[in-house]
């Protein structure tokens, strides 16, 4: 089974002393979909240096497993769920996917509307470590 965390507004804090990478996903949109085997990659290679948050919006968690199942990444990110959209509200998103790049510190250095190479994320994710 996935384990799924629920979204608050002190999520990103609970991180504070970690880097952390949180992306605004949804099963309907293509871009996020093509994204997420990459941030899975980044994950593992980095290891315990970033937290990956994958934050999809306002779908069940039955629709979730079976989506992260079927992508084969059913284990190798921290998977929140966002019912009420509350994070890509917060973050001010306008569009799909939307990901935020927080230091240590937590301080967003870098937010980007839109869909990221594997090489633009790991070259994003080595600037807040």
């Amino acid at each position: 089974p996935i384990l799924f965390q629920e979204y608050s507004e002190d999520l990103l804090a609970s991180f504070t002393g970690k880097a952390v990478i949180a992306n605004s996903w949804a099963t309907w949109c293509p871009f996020c979909v093509d994204e997420l085997p990459d941030f899975a990659t980044v994950q593992k290679e980095l290891g315990e240096e970033v937290v990956i948050l994958a934050i999809n919006r306002k779908e069940s968690k039955e629709e979730n497993s079976q989506f992260l199942c079927e992508l084969g990444i059913k284990n190798d990110l921290v998977y929140v769920l966002d019912i009420e959209d509350k994070f890509f509200n917060d973050v001010r998103g306008l569009a799909m996917p939307q990901t935020i790049f927080v230091d240590r510190e937590g301080n967003t250095q870098f937010q980007k509307q839109g869909f990221m190479t594997l090489e633009e994320i790991k070259q994003r994710a080595q600037e807040i470590l």
